[in-house]
């Protein structure tokens, strides 16, 4: 149904990127799922999420600037593959070439806007999204497939 469609432009998309707010609307034009976009965390709140990150009712996506990890001043979103509780590094799925996956302290990232010289973080995501299905979705979905939620 093209109606039903978010209303985000191809060569807007392709050419300008997409702000974290347009990419939730499109997913949730696009998929039956329940979308957050989280913002002004502070550093407790924001460390609440990688963990969340390892359970599969739960898929995150980044949205950062590059320029504290690799010099270049872009934005850019990928999503977070999981979390390493132990070594407290977050899994970051960069899908670009020359950048690839790559781990990074979480602790060293949350949605601070404050500059590093102010003692704000070397990675600040800005704007985080999850989107997760509901939990009567994900049984549902499990049960499908002689599973079932614990």
């Amino acid at each position: 149904m093209a109606g039903s469609r978010a209303p985000v432009g191809y060569w807007k998309a392709r050419i300008l990127g997409l702000t974290l707010d347009e990419l939730a609307q499109l997913i949730r034009a696009n998929a039956d799922l329940e979308v957050t976009v989280l913002r002004d965390l502070t550093l407790e709140e924001f460390r609440t999420h990688p963990h969340r990150a390892n359970d599969p009712a739960y898929r995150y996506v980044l949205n950062f600037n590059r320029q504290p990890l690799f010099g270049v001043a872009i934005g850019h979103h990928s999503p977070l593959g999981g979390y390493l509780p132990d070594e407290g590094l977050a899994f970051v799925l960069d899908v670009l070439e020359q950048y690839k996956p790559f781990l990074f302290p979480a602790d060293r990232c949350s949605s601070s806007t404050k500059p590093r010289a102010v003692g704000g973080p070397i990675f600040p995501v800005t704007v985080a999204t999850h989107w997760g299905y509901s939990r009567a979705a994900w049984s549902k979905r499990l049960h499908s497939r002689g599973r079932t939620l614990t």
